[in-house]
């Protein structure tokens, strides 16, 4: 019944799209010999923490050929979409890159050049050499594992030592081609190929015993080293898709030899997970676990027994908002979370703090001069935002602006309803609200914990409001 104010009021109250506070804007023009499409499509993460994935479409010429822009964030990869076929291209802030493919051979025939194109060349050349189109699942506790369907071959027909021999050796060919492309491709890319190296082929050191997961399996644990050159403890490398396949792998693996397609598995895994790893790792998987859980099946236990501790112990907000999105009210009964203090200043320079609110609903907005749509959403939602103020709802308009000369200008010339204050610590927010974009929504209540409105369509967001000013 409940959902994370972000989405709620981009989709009801605002109708707006949220910009990322660090996009940059990167040109690609594609050229496609006998396309089998009119249209060439994209899909990717404009934040590196968004749930979700954008998706972009272009239209093609009669050449066969677009010109668009993405807005991206920092390094990142992007599906490159035509007909039935997808391929992954590598765009960094700066790029300026040129596609060229034949539409019915996508991936063995696709060509860059342009600024970004030596990075693509090496990426396709790693991918084409030890990547293949087939991909095999493994699941356990509605977690997924991803392989490719070669080394699943491979695991399946290989003995234990066998098979730890041939991993090492796919191992050393990939890390001798990357050493081979470490001049020629940016240091982003070399960190991210890396790590790539690293840690799938340790996923693939686990399919071995995925594989082989109804037979006995202890003898050959001894024979290979899952945790070889690698670690559980690397919390910056979690926004990394390779890192997180791999600590899911490794959630299942300690799990075994039990049965992993029995039922309610996902209990045994939860509690694997809060007794075997730490900090950052620990609150991602029990985050993944009770996410997908929820979301794949609609089961309630999983959350009901485990939520209210997670949600007071877990220091990562996303996490929490992630876990609600999908919960909804399901979770409403359930002890809230506490909303992190902060100061700003306000426009006569005096020191404001949330905490100086306590006893009414705060409605944060996060925002910037500098955002487009954190303005549209000021002007499309005026009047409501001077209903919820004269209801007694705190509005409190929360910049990150750099500059306080810019954060001042904003305010006469867009002049948004509520207390208006510029924060201090530009990082200190960031990593209390982790702030990955903006425009950024939050509904705190009389008892300074954060509130949900209701995920229900045809929900009155004032009443709601209403409501949460009257406990």
């Amino acid at each position: 019944m409940y959902k994370n104010i972000f989405w709620i009021l981009n989709l009801f109250l605002l109708n707006i799209i949220s910009n990322h506070t660090y996009a940059a804007i990167v040109p690609i023009t594609a050229k496609i010999s006998q396309p089998t499409d009119s249209v060439i499509g994209f899909s990717y993460k404009k934040t590196k923490n968004a749930t979700k994935r954008s998706y972009f479409q272009m239209n093609l010429n009669a050449q066969g050929e677009a010109r668009f822009e993405l807005n991206i964030e920092g390094a990142t990869f992007v599906e490159v979409h035509h007909g039935y076929q997808t391929v992954f291209v590598y765009l960094e802030e700066g790029d300026d890159l040129n596609l060229m493919f034949a539409g019915k051979k996508l991936f063995e025939t696709i060509q860059f050049e342009g600024k970004g194109a030596k990075n693509n060349n090496a990426w396709a050349q790693y991918r084409q050499q030890f990547r293949s189109h087939d991909q095999r699942l493994y699941e356990g506790g509605y977690i997924q594992i991803q392989a490719d369907a070669f080394v699943s071959e491979q695991a399946n027909l290989q003995t234990a030592i066998a098979y730890a021999k041939w991993v090492d050796q796919q191992q050393q060919a990939q890390i001798q081609l990357l050493n081979r492309q470490q001049t020629q491709i940016s240091p982003a890319l070399y960190t991210f190929l890396k790590t790539e190296i690293n840690y799938s082929n340790a996923t693939n050191r686990i399919v071995w015993f995925l594989e082989h997961q109804y037979e006995d399996i202890q003898r050959s644990k001894k024979a290979i080293d899952v945790l070889r050159s690698v670690s559980l403890r690397k919390k910056e490398l979690l926004e990394h898709g390779a890192y997180q396949n791999f600590l899911k792998a490794y959630l299942l693996y300690l799990y075994l030899p039990e049965d992993l397609s029995r039922q309610k598995v996902e209990h045994p895994l939860y509690q694997i997970a809060s007794q075997q790893f730490t900090g950052k790792v620990k609150y991602f998987l029990q985050k993944e676990l009770l996410y997908q859980t929820h979301y794949r099946s609609g089961d309630l236990d999983l959350g009901q027994k485990h939520f209210a501790t997670f949600s007071n112990e877990n220091p990562y907000p996303k996490y929490t908002e992630e876990v609600l999105s999908t919960y909804g009210g399901t979770l409403s009964g359930l002890e809230s979370v506490a909303a992190p203090d902060f100061d700003m200043v306000d426009p006569n320079r005096n020191l404001i703090a949330l905490g100086d609110y306590k006893g009414k609903v705060v409605y944060l907005s996060f925002w910037a001069s500098w955002c487009k749509p954190c303005i549209e959403g000021f002007k499309k939602s005026a009047s409501t935002r001077q209903q919820l103020q004269d209801m007694g709802v705190v509005l409190l308009n929360v910049s990150i602006d750099k500059k306080e000369s810019a954060w001042r200008e904003a305010m006469i010339r867009h002049n948004p309803t509520g207390i208006n204050g510029l924060v201090l610590s530009l990082e200190d927010i960031s990593k209390k609200y982790d702030i990955s974009s903006i425009p950024l929504y939050q509904i705190i209540d009389k008892n300074g914990k954060f509130a949900y409105l209701s995920s229900n369509g045809q929900r009155n967001i004032l009443d709601e409001f209403r409501r949460l000013v009257e406990q």
